[in-house]
């Protein structure tokens, strides 16, 4: 980025907007955002698709199946939660 520009270059400890792109070979690279907008280049979709949506989604999915899971086996009309902490059913006689 100091050879591109030196004068838009960011300085120490000032944080820096990148995105991935694919290298020669297929190696990832992370490029300056302003420069890959400038020479119009590819990102790396499989990367964000893999490191970002994919990660959210399963945060996502993860939680519902937890919230389904607690409804099929406390949420029930069958089980009851007594006083002391005991699980009633009305399955025990």
């Amino acid at each position: 980025m100091h050879k591109r520009n030196f004068d838009t270059a960011p300085k120490d400890k000032e944080q820096v907007k990148y995105v991935v792109v694919k290298g020669a070979l297929g190696v990832k690279v992370a490029e300056d955002l302003f420069y890959v907008l400038e020479k119009e280049m590819s990102i790396d979709t499989p990367y964000y698709l893999e490191k970002d949506i994919m990660q959210a989604m399963l945060k996502i999915l993860q939680s519902i199946i937890r919230m389904l899971m607690k409804e099929f086996f406390f949420g029930g009309s069958y089980m009851k939660l007594h006083e002391g902490g005991t699980i009633y059913t009305s399955f025990q006689g």
